[in-house]
């Protein structure tokens, strides 16, 4: 049952971020994704295997969901994220944005140990919020040194060529 809530989720979040016009570039989008991919798995691997927090469920199901969770659910919200941050000009809006992210984020990491994908040893939902906001925060930051990195790119791009 659980395999097929989050398969739902993550079609949902999908559909929402593909249907939204996109700010970013593509080029940068890829690149959030897989530093974003990157980061997560790096802290992923360290909380589960060598801390053991939490562990996951050995069953192909459970494997399967946590996949489904770790792959295209978190990295797609944190871009739904980035993406409309950086599209709202508004600070109320981009609170509601920032808050409305970090519950659902917070609520599909609750799911996994609802439906027993995931055991909690020692780690709680607060922890997990916690982790939630850092992977908000670090994404937002990594976003803001991209765009100085593409402005500056294409500055140096539009000068007269020798």
């Amino acid at each position: 049952m659980g395999l097929v809530i989050f398969f739902v989720i993550a079609w949902m979040i999908l559909a929402v971020f593909f249907s939204l016009k996109q700010r970013l570039s593509s080029k940068l989008n890829i690149i959030l994704f897989l530093m974003i991919q990157l980061v997560h798995i790096n802290f992923y691997t360290i909380f589960s295997f060598k801390l053991e927090w939490f562990i996951v469920d050995k069953s192909p199901v459970a494997f399967i969901t946590s996949v489904v969770y770790r792959d295209i659910i978190l990295p797609s919200l944190l871009l739904l994220f980035i993406n409309l941050v950086y599209s709202e000009k508004r600070a109320g809006n981009r609170f509601v944005i920032t808050l409305s992210i970090w519950i659902i984020l917070v609520a599909t990491a609750h799911l996994l140990s609802v439906f027993g994908i995931e055991r909690l040893q020692h780690w709680s939902i607060w922890y997990m919020g916690l982790f939630c906001a850092g992977m908000m925060v670090f994404s937002f930051l990594f976003k803001v040194l991209l765009m100085k990195l593409y402005l500056k790119e294409n500055q140096s791009n539009d000068g007269p060529s020798i």
